[in-house]
């Protein structure tokens, strides 16, 4: 391949990207609260069937955080005082941050894997630089396509 035509590939495939980054994500801001909640509860409930424990846990999840909302705005609607917000709250915060703990062993590893990879290319520069030649010229492995791909 000329440089010419590796530079046309480099500069689509950077026009691409640029278009997936600036396409909107995440719910449509016009859809009312109602309608976010039930689009959200769909979701859950067609996991029943393809993954049930995880049907159960993000269910558990969505009624945990109902309830959370319905006390906040039980509060901002002046339908009960801060202390009974705050006491109400408190056992449902625990229990949702009592989710977000044990989620923690798999984010931390993580961070080791990454933190594993980040030495692995300093130790050995030249890899990653090989990795990057070949990703340009659309040759490279499936190593070299997952080495140091936490880096730009």
């Amino acid at each position: 391949m000329n440089k010419m035509i590796v530079g046309i590939l480099l500069a689509g495939n950077l026009f691409a990207v640029g278009s997936i980054l600036a396409q909107p994500t995440g719910p449509d801001p016009s859809m009312s609260r109602q309608a976010l909640e039930a689009e959200e509860l769909k979701r859950i409930e067609d996991l029943k069937n393809i993954d049930p424990s995880e049907y159960q846990r993000q269910k558990a999840s969505y009624d945990l955080q109902k309830k959370i909302s319905q006390v906040i705005d039980a509060f901002r609607q002046n339908k009960i005082d801060i202390s009974t917000a705050e006491r109400q709250l408190y056992p449902l915060i625990k229990e949702q941050s009592k989710n977000e703990l044990g989620a923690m062993d798999a984010r931390i590893e993580k961070a080791r894997r990454y933190l594993s990879d980040l030495q692995a290319i300093k130790k050995t520069p030249d890899l990653l630089i090989k990795k990057r030649v070949h990703r340009m010229l659309g040759t490279a492995t499936p190593e070299e396509d997952t080495f140091g791909e936490i880096l730009p």
